[in-house]
């Protein structure tokens, strides 16, 4: 690490409990939207402690969501359009029936196709 780029992340030390503590409760408002608005969501595990970096839901009409939560001044991005099972890095990794097994499983199923 540089001189500047040591600077910059002792500046941001100063408020890092600030900052997780705005984001746990950022994340706790999306969580009951979420619940409210009947979506499905990606849960947090009860012993983890997540800082909502990202903060993931599956919806079937995603660009319609993308344009309603934009016009609300929230941004989002698609980080996976295609499962990474179909992704062509990891093609070769991954045993065809071993994927549809889990695929035909998976209560998402639908971003397995």
């Amino acid at each position: 690490m540089d001189t500047l780029q040591c600077v910059m992340v002792l500046a941001k030390l100063e408020r890092f409990n600030w900052e997780v503590s705005l984001r746990l409760e950022i994340g706790e408002t999306y969580n009951k939207l979420v619940v409210q608005y009947g979506l499905q969501r990606v849960q947090q595990r009860r012993d983890r402690t997540s800082v909502f970096e990202q903060y993931t839901i599956f919806v079937d009409q995603r660009a319609t969501v993308q344009k309603f939560l934009e016009e609300a001044g929230i941004p989002t991005a698609f980080h996976y359009p295609i499962p990474m099972n179909h992704q062509p890095a990891y093609q070769h990794l991954c045993c065809p029936d071993l994927c549809q097994s889990l695929c035909a499983t998976h209560p998402y199923s639908r971003a397995c196709r």
